[in-house]
C-alpha cells in the first residue's frame, strides 16, 4: 500500500475514517462497536475478493475453489470450527469482533503500510492507544468517496464504506466531505443485496452490544 494514497481495502478506510479530525484521537471509544464493525468490513473485503459465499438468509461459505492465501480467511478457516461449512454470518462476524480480532487485523495493515503506530497498551487490561503516523491517512474514506461516487455511479464498495461509516455514527460533517452531494447520492441508494444480510446480522449484534444486561 502506498503511504501516500489509499488501499482501496473498505476495513482500512473506514478504521482510519475514525481519525479523519484528529490522527490522535479516534472519534468512537466504544473498541466493542468499532471491531463489529471492522469485521463486517473485512467480510465485505472477503466477499469482494470473491474468498466467499453470502447466502439470502445470511449463511457464509468459503467460496468453491477460493484460495486461502488472504489472512483473514486463512485465519477463520484455522481458528473457526467447522468454518469450512456454511455458517451464519453471526457467527464469522463475532469471531472477528471477539477480543477485537479484526481491530487488531487491520491496524496491523496500517502499520506495516507505514501509516499508523503499533498499539501500546499501559495495563494488561486497558484500552489500547492508537494513533496514525501519516496524516493523509486521515483523509483516505473521503479521498475513496470523492474518486468513486459520481453523478452516473456508485459502485458497491462505496455503498458498503459508506454504511460501515453509519454504523460508527460518523457522517459528512465527520469526514469533513467538501461535496455534500456525494453524501446525498450515497444516502440514495440501497446496499447490494448479496450484502443485505451480512448487514443485517451486523445491525443485530450492535443491537446486542447496546442492550443493557
Amino acid at each position: 500500500m502506498p503511504r501516500h494514497h489509499h488501499s482501496g481495502r473498505v476495513a482500512d478506510l473506514v478504521l482510519t475514517a475514525l481519525y479523519s479530525r484528529d490522527m490522535y484521537r479516534s472519534a468512537v471509544h466504544d473498541d466493542d462497536r468499532i471491531a463489529w464493525v471492522v469485521a463486517c468490513m473485512l467480510l465485505v473485503e472477503l466477499h469482494f475478493d470473491r474468498k466467499i459465499g453470502i447466502g439470502a438468509d445470511g449463511s457464509i461459505h468459503p467460496a468453491r475453489g477460493a484460495s486461502h492465501d488472504h489472512h483473514v480467511l486463512e485465519t477463520l478457516l484455522k481458528s473457526e470450527p467447522n468454518a469450512h461449512d456454511a455458517r451464519h454470518a453471526a457467527v464469522w462476524l463475532g469471531y472477528l469482533a471477539q477480543h477485537h480480532r479484526a481491530i487488531t487485523m487491520v491496524w496491523q495493515r496500517l502499520v506495516n503500510a507505514g501509516v499508523a503506530a503499533p498499539e501500546e497498551k499501559k495495563w494488561r487490561w486497558s484500552r489500547p492507544r492508537r494513533s496514525l503516523t501519516n496524516p493523509l491517512a486521515c483523509a483516505w474514506a473521503r479521498e475513496y468517496l470523492r474518486e468513486h461516487v459520481t453523478a452516473a455511479e456508485v459502485p458497491e464498495p462505496a455503498i458498503a464504506l459508506w454504511h460501515g461509516l453509519q454504523a460508527l455514527s460518523l457522517d459528512a460533517d465527520d469526514l469533513e466531505m467538501e461535496h455534500l452531494d456525494i453524501a446525498r447520492r450515497l444516502r440514495s441508494v440501497r446496499l447490494p443485496p448479496a450484502l443485505t444480510a451480512l448487514f443485517d446480522a451486523l445491525d443485530k449484534g450492535l443491537a446486542r452490544l447496546a442492550t443493557p444486561l
